[in-house]
């Protein structure tokens, strides 16, 4: 670990969690193609037409998102709804991330703050936290917005949630995501 990461750890009080890859894979015992294809065939049932670059498309998440291009919010509901339903069969057999479970209770000994900001459904990741007996160190939890795929992130929107609940300054937080960034990058909320 480099100073300068290292002093943006010392500094923060608060640990925001992406959930999919720093805690679990969620389909890691669930696909996620056959969840976007579960997603892709409720579209079709609804007249949807799927594009061709949509239809090999293995994240579901992605399948949401180009949902809500349809400007039909009843349409993007359903599809969240399908997704969540998904998730939360998922998570029964996700596969825990290794020493997520020790990070969150160090993290939670040190008097730390954790909070779970993610694209997965906000039911989703609290029932894996308490299946997983982590809930009692979490909170808030931030799941995507029901029926908003815009709103999931990278949009900040889930991020500066879990800072007001957390009754606190982005600076006093140090992110931890799956995405491909760097160090510096990640130490952002």
């Amino acid at each position: 670990m480099n100073a300068e990461l290292a002093a943006v750890i010392d500094r923060a009080r608060f640990l925001l969690l992406d959930f999919d890859g720093p805690v679990c894979k969620v389909f890691a015992n669930h696909p996620a193609p056959q969840v976007a294809a579960t997603l892709r065939r409720l579209l079709v049932d609804q007249g949807v037409t799927i594009p061709a670059d949509l239809l090999d498309e293995p994240d579901p998440l992605a399948v949401l998102r180009w949902t809500a291009t349809l400007n039909r919010p009843v349409i993007v509901r359903l599809v969240d709804d399908a997704l969540r339903a998904a998730e939360l069969d998922a998570i029964t057999v996700a596969e825990p991330t290794p020493y997520a479970r020790e990070v969150i209770v160090a993290a939670h000994h040190a008097r730390r703050g954790i909070a779970i900001v993610s694209n997965n459904s906000a039911d989703a990741v609290t029932q894996y936290l308490i299946a997983r007996r982590l809930a009692a160190y979490v909170h808030p939890v931030i799941g995507r917005p029901h029926g908003d795929p815009g709103g999931m992130k990278p949009h900040p929107g889930p991020v500066l949630a879990a800072v007001r609940e957390l009754h606190t300054h982005p600076e006093e937080c140090v992110r931890q995501s799956e995405s491909r960034t760097s160090d510096a990058d990640q130490s952002r909320p």
